[in-house]
């Protein structure tokens, strides 16, 4: 389909410009008479229903109508099911026909919209367009070639909100002005895996000029105030009130401070570039194009102002903000303030830092990958580096931001890398870590190959053991290998995505072959004894073990975790039946189910409505749209969250009650420990599954004292009969 280009009156002959025609000649001949009897101008429609269309090019259709809206989307309760599912689809919504005939050849148009969970889609807004056309035919195939797009970029919504923004007024274009049977449709596509939601209210189509706007538009009632008076606001308010009113709050980025996730990160504002930590932006929305967003920006962020308040520490915040940059860049800049250095200087200065210390200086460090050791998480990976190509394992970015448009890291690439230097010591070993590192990639920079090992010699674990033997101590091979087995016992830890397991040729083979902080691949959280795999990596002879560090795995066959026969000291096998603890994870299984690998993770830190050392009793929302039912149970103390220790504190005999979106097979539960004490709940626990739902107690015949379950993270793996691909979505607020 061609493209018609948005036309913005910007130029300097159009300022001052009424936006009425009744001044304005008209250059073309105007129509008069016939027989056409589609809408006039001007002509509103607050939902987009009558006299509107679908044709849809899939099968399944994403249009639906409500009382004041229509929404598109792929996310839907399909052919009567009883839960929601994603399916690709796409469709166009056309509208009636019009006569745009006017005095003066000019027409514009506007529209409301919100589009929600775009996060969850790589390249949404191609997916949300529209188009123009003359030569439509209601009862003819759909002819896409008749069609021409409208060029329009719509400005997504965050999670929290369905606030609805203005298009802003859109100039017809020429052709299209001073005609009959001139049509709209808006095209809305939704891939297999994942899907927006994309609501239209409010259709507008009249005759003048658009008025100009160089910057995306934010709410109609946003209220433009700065910092300063955000702080004012924001005081008046209840503890952990929110506004009823949107604001759009203007100033300069003063610190940025936490990774990128979901397309979000979160920073500091004032007034001035140096004015201090006046207003945090909680997780904000990336700009589409932006990567992150930098110190010194000049930004517009919008929203409900939070007063957030913790001990005594009061913050004025907008979480989820939708951010315009005004000025500075791209927000893929390097703090202007970083000291450049070398690998080799990276180490000397993190060698006087004290144990687990963090540099105040941030730094730029310039090398080479040297090798790259963790799977891509949450667009974030690991690698070393050094001032050569072969200078070995000199300094560690641990999961480091790729960049926009980078699939992976790659050995060989050279690289600066932006933070703050942390000595990490762990078992006596000093490692210089600059941790959650911004990268631009000097050369050797598109990133679109995989840059750790998959393939290697393929080789049994006996043969392994053989070959490390003859290594001398603490050395490594030069040689990539793939060695196939099976796990035969763990130590129940787990450690940035990172777990020691030692495996066999057989199931019952005992420890033959070290797999010394192997990589759990993606989505799977813990490798079970009895698990088939193959591990990707160089052999390693350490005293008298054979190893091999930090190996790729890929799962074979998943195991039950029978036969472990070492549980560490956390380990417990007297638990009710369905609940089994290891260390500091808490598993619930449904007999009747078979986990898959469609899994959603909960962060207990990240769901809405805690408040610290308050209590946590109340239904909370998934990220895939179920509901965690969080209760007092017959318990004497009702639950709490702390975000000291990052979760819930489940006292004796609470509830959890999880109500899925289709059957759950198991759920995993990461739990903390403080003072050697492992916080996994009472072994008289139990889990009961019924239906979608699932419901855990911490069980204790007192209904007092016992063991807290403090969990942090929750997993919960679905029936693999009823697996799905694709991510879900929070249900609409």
């Amino acid at each position: 389909m061609k493209k018609i280009f948005r036309m913005l009156l910007c130029a300097a002959a159009v300022i001052g410009l009424s936006t009425s025609c009744s001044d304005i000649p008209s250059p073309y001949d105007i129509f008069g008479g016939g027989t056409f009897t589609g809408k006039s101008l001007p002509y509103k429609s607050a939902n987009l229903n009558s006299g509107w269309e679908t044709r849809s090019i899939t099968e399944a259709e994403p249009w639906s109508k409500g009382s004041n809206y229509v929404q598109a989307t792929g996310y839907q309760a399909w052919d009567g099911a009883s839960s929601k599912s994603n399916k690709e689809v796409e469709s166009y919504l056309v509208s009636p026909a019009f006569n745009t005939t006017t005095e003066c050849g000019k027409v514009k148009f506007s529209f409301d919209y919100t589009v929600k969970y775009s996060n969850n889609v790589s390249g949404w807004q191609n997916y949300h367009k529209i188009y123009i056309t003359k030569e439509y035919k209601e009862n003819e195939e759909w002819n896409p070639d008749v069609w021409e797009e409208i060029e329009w970029t719509p400005v997504a919504s965050p999670y929290s909100d369905w606030t609805l923004y203005t298009s802003g007024e859109i100039q017809l274009p020429e052709k299209y002005t001073n005609a009959e049977d001139v049509r709209f449709a808006f095209y809305f596509y939704a891939p297999a895996t994942a899907s927006t939601t994309w609501e239209l209210m409010n259709f507008l189509l009249e005759e003048g000029e658009a008025t100009a706007s160089d910057t995306p538009d934010v709410p109609g009632d946003a209220i433009d105030i700065t910092c300063a008076k955000a702080v004012e606001l924001c005081a008046a308010l209840g503890d952990g009130a929110s506004s009823t009113e949107t604001y759009a709050v203007t100033g300069y980025i003063t610190d940025v401070f936490a990774n990128i996730s979901n397309g979000q990160q979160s920073f500091w504002m004032a007034d001035t570039q140096d004015g201090g930590k006046m207003v945090q932006a909680y997780w904000a929305n990336l700009p589409e194009g932006v990567s992150s967003f930098a110190k010194g920006q000049k930004v517009k962020i919008v929203g409900q102002l939070l007063k957030y308040v913790k001990g005594d520490n009061v913050t004025t915040e907008i979480k989820n903000a939708t951010v315009i940059i005004l000025e500075g860049g791209d927000g893929g800049d390097v703090p202007t303030d970083a000291t450049d250095i070398t690998c080799a200087k990276a180490v000397e200065l993190c060698a006087a830092l004290a144990d687990g210390a963090t540099s105040v200086e941030t730094y730029n460090v310039t090398g080479y990958i040297t090798d790259v050791f963790a799977n891509i998480s949450k667009n974030q990976q690991s690698f070393w580096m050094a001032d050569t190509q072969d200078g070995g394992k000199v300094l560690q970015a641990y999961w480091a931001n790729l960049p926009q448009g980078v699939s992976a890291f790659k050995v060989g690439m050279k690289v600066k890398i932006t933070g703050q230097l942390l000595k990490y010591v762990k078992d006596g070993n000093v490692t210089t870590e600059i941790k959650n590192a911004n990268v631009v990639i000097l050369e050797e920079g598109n990133g679109g190959n995989d840059n750790t090992p998959t393939t290697g010699t393929d080789i049994t674990c006996a043969k392994a053991v053989e070959l490390c033997m003859a290594l001398a101590d603490k050395a490594e091979s030069t040689e990539t290998y793939t060695v196939t087995g099976y796990i035969t016992d763990t130590d129940g830890k787990i450690s940035r995505d990172q777990q020691i397991f030692w495996m066999a040729d057989t199931k019952d083979g005992g420890k033959v072959f070290e797999a010394y902080w192997a990589n759990i691949p993606d989505p799977t959280k813990a490798l079970p004894v009895g698990t088939k795999v193959k591990m990707t990596g160089k052999l390693m002879h350490y005293g008298s073990t054979a190893e091999m560090k930090n190996g790729n795995v890929e799962v074979l066959e998943m195991g039950d975790g029978g036969g472990n026969t070492t549980p560490d000291d956390g380990g417990n096998t007297g638990t009710s039946e369905g609940v089994s603890i290891d260390g500091t994870t808490v598993t619930l299984t449904n007999s009747a189910a078979t986990a898959g690998r469609d899994v959603i993770e909960v962060v207990v830190n990240d769901l809405k409505g805690l408040t610290d050392k308050g209590s946590a009793e109340g239904t909370f929302e998934l990220p895939d749209g179920s509901k965690l039912i969080v209760a007092k149970g017959d318990g004497k103390s009702g639950p709490t969250y702390y975000a000291a220790s990052n979760g819930f504190r489940i006292y004796a005999s609470n509830t959890l009650t999880f109500e899925g979106k289709k059957q759950i097979a198991k759920i995993v539960m990461e739990c903390d420990e403080y003072n050697n004490t492992k916080y996994v709940g009472n072994t008289t626990a139990t889990v009961s599954f019924s239906g979608n739902n699932a419901v855990y107690c911490n069980k204790n015949e007192a209904n007092s004292g016992g063991v807290q379950l403090r969990v942090k993270k929750i997993w919960i793996y679905y029936n693999t009969a009823a697996n799905t691909k694709g991510q879900r979505f929070a249900k609409r607020k």
